[in-house]
């Protein structure tokens, strides 16, 4: 490991995404008791396992455990049916998701992702649609030294070996297809 990085795939997740126009959107996460955040490219917490994340002013996404896919189910299709300016989707079988953690995280990803990671640029609640290593992620930041990631499920494995491969580690994925670069190098 060549950063103080922790690299984890995580369990299956329920994963909803919504869109349409502003207010609607607000009125439906509102009456299915989710707070949307304000301010697009930001996340809020409920009840400490379901993050709503605001990744622009017509879409947002819902991110929670598995165990919560079906009363979130139940819960969004009620609240977007009332209006016919929004919409939701299930698309908890599509996605899979990282967590990657510690003093090394963002030195992992600035690897292969373009934002700026630095917690002025990207502070703790960041959450924005953007691509790694040429596909796209949904990247959130969860505390200081800890970013979530959505990834298309059929694209996991080739992240996961990406990831490896930029803290130091041979693809746990790809194993012998992804290597790491000499000690010496030092992205800039």
């Amino acid at each position: 490991m060549r950063y103080a990085a922790v690299i984890r795939r995580l369990g299956p997740a329920a994963v909803f995404e919504a869109r349409g126009e502003a207010r609607a959107l607000e009125a439906a996460m509102t009456m299915a008791s989710l707070v949307l955040p304000g301010e697009h490219s930001r996340f809020a917490l409920r009840q400490g396992d379901v993050r709503v994340l605001r990744l622009g002013p017509r879409r947002a996404m819902v991110w929670a455990p598995a165990a919560r896919e079906e009363a979130l189910e139940r819960s969004l299709r009620g609240a977007f049916a009332a209006t016919e300016a929004a919409v939701v989707a299930n698309l908890s079988d599509l996605h899979a998701g990282f967590e990657i953690t510690g003093p090394g995280a963002v030195d992992v990803l600035k690897q292969g992702v373009a934002l700026d990671l630095r917690a002025h640029a990207c502070p703790v609640g960041f959450a924005s649609g953007t691509e790694a290593w040429g596909i796209g992620i949904v990247l959130a930041r969860t505390d200081a030294q800890t970013f979530a990631v959505l990834v298309d499920r059929a694209l996991a494995g080739y992240l996961e070996g990406w990831l490896a491969t930029a803290n130091g580690e041979e693809s746990a994925a790809l194993p012998g297809t992804m290597t790491a670069p000499p000690a010496s190098y030092r992205p800039a």
